[in-house]
């Protein structure tokens, strides 16, 4: 079932292919992301050490430059439109905490939100979307790179530099969050990039990397513990780049596996187009099951993922063929 895994070799034309293992990666990846906001618990912390890294090879290997405006749409539209959506919910926080309406809490905390992922700057109404803008920014930047004829390796000791100063207290969660987070991870975004003439190499070495690439990140958090993207809160580099990539390619290896063995599923496709509805409402929907069951829901998190992904699954089918725009697609002109 080689077709299942991959249809074109070429760098250039990978963007365009259907890869079904990676589609595979994205519903495993989106569906830790959802377990990791359940609980905190052993399986949390490893799905921490590659959960944000692997989206971003992901998108790297999905890149290709467009247009300043076709990459705002993509992103910055469906992270607008969702906020809008959820807007309600903001206006019901600023009642229940007693606030106050003021052009502030009503607008500014809104709009600061939406770039600045800090309670003290903003009000983020869907935090998990800092993923979204953060891609959006290693998007811009790599867009222009490609316009100016500048290869992006050139950003690589700017980005270990951020690193290597994020320490502690350093870490900035104010207005600087989005750009030193796309710093932090532009490393990843590129790997993927450079990794498109090699994914034929990954998926003959499929059992390797699922073996040895699970496992080495296994033995990693028994010894040093996790540790995650968005807060890098102790400075271990260079683990903070080896250690994800590694265990991305475990993950690939076994997404690659499971695709040979059941090929293209349609849920796994749709599930995969609709990432970006999962990351936007599943928050929220796990709020809402867990004050309509009493808090009883949260003692299951493996049951709260399966439902999450269920209540969500016909929504995106709707998305995806009536507001495309919702997910970042636009028809073509």
């Amino acid at each position: 079932m080689e077709s299942t895994t991959y249809s074109n070799e070429s760098g250039k034309d990978i963007a365009r292919t259907r890869y079904v293992w990676l589609d595979y990666s994205k519903v495993l990846c989106i569906a830790g992301v959802v377990y990791g906001h359940c609980v905190a618990d052993v399986l949390s912390s490893y799905i921490f050490l590659f959960h944000v890294p692997i989206f971003f090879i992901i998108s790297g290997i999905l890149y290709r430059p467009k247009r300043y405006i076709d990459t705002l749409k993509s992103l910055f539209v469906p992270v607008l439109l969702f906020s809008l959506l959820l807007y309600p919910w903001h206006l019901y926080g600023i009642w229940n905490q007693g606030r106050g309406w003021s052009f502030e809490t009503m607008v500014m905390e809104f709009v600061m939100g939406l770039f600045c992922y800090d309670f003290k700057v903003g009000f983020p109404i869907i935090p998990p979307f800092w993923f979204v803008m953060t891609l959006l920014v290693m998007r811009l930047i790599s867009d222009t790179l490609t316009k100016i004829k500048i290869d992006e390796w050139w950003m690589l000791p700017l980005c270990v530099a951020v690193l290597y100063f994020s320490e502690g207290d350093d870490v900035y969660y104010d207005y600087l969050f989005l750009p030193q987070r796309a710093l932090l991870c532009f490393p990843f975004f590129l790997f993927g990039q450079k990794l498109k003439p090699c994914l034929k190499w990954i998926i003959q070495l499929k059992w390797q990397l699922a073996v040895g690439g699970l496992i080495i990140g296994l033995v990693f958090q028994y010894f040093f513990g996790s540790f995650n993207t968005i807060s890098c809160t102790t400075n271990i580099f260079p683990s903070f780049y080896i250690i994800p990539v590694v265990v991305s390619f475990g993950i690939f290896g076994m997404c690659i596996i499971m695709a040979d063995w059941k090929g293209s599923l349609h849920w796994i496709t749709v599930l995969s187009n609709g990432t970006l509805v999962i990351l936007g409402l599943h928050e929220l929907l796990l709020v809402v099951m867990r004050r309509l069951s009493g808090g009883w829901s949260a003692q299951f998190p493996i049951m709260e993922v399966v439902i999450v992904m269920l209540v969500l699954y016909f929504p995106i089918v709707w998305i995806q063929n009536k507001v495309p725009c919702l997910i970042g697609k636009f028809k073509s002109k």
